[in-house]
């Protein structure tokens, strides 16, 4: 990150059959200026997976109603919210701080607690 970022003047000798893919957000990796570019796949990637993921989630549901077994069941596990900073640098709670920080208690015991979004552990 902020090291390497891709621009226009890096892309003078790249081929023309180039697909040039993103999982985005782009945090200074490429430059906007490449968003014109018809190489440029990385909306119409993020797109595709947005769309994966929404088949995805309607085919586990779809299966959860005909099992009756739900998937993922937050309500039953204990949830702390706020009251830990996620360590992970990577979590998308380092990205997004409008997120809660949302933690599962995984060792009553020892106070072992998990993210919910990355599944970091974090101690008491």
């Amino acid at each position: 990150r902020d090291t390497y970022i891709l621009n226009c003047e890096k892309l003078t000798n790249a081929k023309k059959d180039l697909s040039i893919l993103h999982p985005l957000p782009r945090v200074n990796e490429i430059s906007t200026q490449i968003d014109n570019d018809p190489r440029a796949c990385y909306f119409k990637q993020v797109l595709n997976g947005k769309y994966i993921r929404m088949s995805l989630i309607l085919k586990l549901l779809k299966d959860a109603e005909i099992n009756k077994k739900p998937y993922c069941n937050f309500e039953q596990e204990k949830l702390v919210y706020n009251k830990f900073k996620c360590r992970n640098s990577r979590c998308i709670t380092t990205t997004e701080q409008e997120l809660d920080n949302i933690f599962k208690l995984i060792d009553k015991q020892n106070k072992v607690y998990r993210c919910i979004y990355c599944d970091a552990k974090n101690h008491e």
